[in-house]
C-alpha cells in the first residue's frame, strides 16, 4: 500500500501537465447507458444514462432482462466504464428477450454505437442490439444462428467477424454506419476490440455495403435468445465519442482534474469502477493505466 501510496504522489504532477497542454477535449457521447441505477428485477421502465428520449420498454416477447448491481460491470482495457450492467437470461423459443430505448438523434453522415457484451455460459446463438426498422435494420452483435460476432442487415445478409464467442471473454463491439452520398449507398463496418483512446482502425473485421441512404433509425432493440451481460452502450457521430478511454473517469467527454478526483476517491476506497485494466483488482496495476492513459489526454 505505500508503494501504492508514493506512486499517488505523483499523480498532480501529471494532472499539472495536462492541464497546461489543454488538449484534453473529447466530444461526449450522443446517448450513454452504462446501467449504473441496479440492482433492477427489470431494466423495463430503467431511466438511466445520458441523451435518451425516453426509459427502456419491455417489448413482451417474454425474457426480462435485469440490471445488476454496483459492484458487478463489464470492463475492457482502458475503456472508461461505470459499474453495473444488464444480464439478459436465456430464452427458449419462441420466447425471447426484446427491449428498446429511444437514442438522440445523431447528425451527419456518420452514426457509430459501441457496447460490451460478454457471453455466460448459458449463451445462445443469437442475440443482438438492433438498429432501425424493416427492411433497413441491422442486428449487430452475435446473428442468429451464429457464434461469432458480426451483423446481420434486414433482407437476411449477414457480415461475420473472424472472432468467435467465448463464455466469460468480454468482447468490445464499435458499429459504424455511414451514409456515402457519391455512391448513393450505405455502409456498415463492424470494428471487434479496437483500442480506446485510439484512432479508429485503418480495416474493420466486418464489413458490408447496401444501396441507398438507409436511415439511421431512432433507437436500439436488444433482441434475441440471450445468455449474454451487456453493458456500456455508447451513441455518436464521432469515433471518440463511443470509444472514450479509461482517463475520462467520470465520462463527461473531457480528461481533467475532476477525472483525477473521481478516481482517486474510488482507487482509495478499492471501488470496482477503479478496476481500470478489468483484472477483478484494485491496485496499483490500474494506477499506472489510469496515470498513462491520463498523461496522454485520450
Amino acid at each position: 500500500m505505500n508503494s501504492t501510496r508514493g506512486r499517488w504522489n505523483l499523480l498532480p504532477v501529471v494532472c499539472g501537465l495536462c492541464m497546461c497542454v489543454g488538449a484534453l477535449a473529447q466530444s461526449g457521447s450522443v446517448s450513454y447507458d452504462s446501467f449504473s441505477n441496479g440492482p433492477r428485477a427489470d431494466l423495463d421502465g430503467s431511466s438511466a444514462g445520458t441523451g435518451w428520449t425516453g426509459a427502456w420498454m419491455d417489448m413482451g416477447q417474454g425474457g426480462t432482462i435485469s440490471v445488476s448491481g454496483p459492484s458487478d460491470g463489464l470492463s475492457f482495457m482502458g475503456l472508461g466504464v461505470r459499474p453495473g450492467c444488464a444480464e439478459v437470461p436465456e430464452a427458449v423459443y419462441p420466447a425471447m428477450v426484446d427491449y428498446a430505448r429511444g437514442h438522440a438523434a445523431v447528425t451527419g453522415d456518420t452514426m457509430y454505437m459501441s457496447f460490451l457484451l460478454r457471453p455466460r455460459a448459458d449463451a445462445s446463438n443469437w442475440f443482438t442490439l438492433r438498429l432501425g426498422n424493416y427492411p433497413s435494420q441491422v442486428d449487430v452483435g452475435v446473428p442468429l444462428g451464429s457464434f461469432q460476432y458480426g451483423f446481420m442487415l434486414g433482407d437476411g445478409v449477414f457480415a461475420l467477424s473472424p472472432v468467435p464467442v467465448q463464455t466469460g471473454v468480454t468482447v468490445f463491439l464499435v458499429l459504424e454506419v455511414e451514409h456515402v452520398t457519391t455512391t448513393n449507398s450505405t455502409v456498415y463496418r463492424l470494428y471487434v476490440n479496437p483500442t480506446p483512446g485510439q484512432p479508429k482502425p485503418s480495416w474493420a473485421m466486418a464489413e458490408y455495403a447496401r444501396g441507398g441512404l438507409r436511415a439511421f433509425g431512432s433507437y436500439v432493440q436488444p433482441l434475441g435468445y440471450g445468455g449474454y451481460t451487456m453493458d456500456e452502450i455508447r451513441f455518436g457521430s464521432a469515433w471518440s465519442q463511443v470509444t472514450a478511454c479509461g482517463a475520462d473517469f467520470n465520462a463527461d467527454g473531457f480528461v481533467n482534474g475532476n477525472d483525477y478526483d473521481e478516481f482517486a476517491g474510488a482507487f482509495d476506497v478499492a471501488d470496482p469502477a477503479a478496476d481500470i485494466n478489468g483484472d477483478g483488482f484494485v491496485n496499483g496495476n490500474d494506477y499506472d493505466e489510469f496515470a498513462s492513459a491520463f498523461d496522454a489526454g485520450c
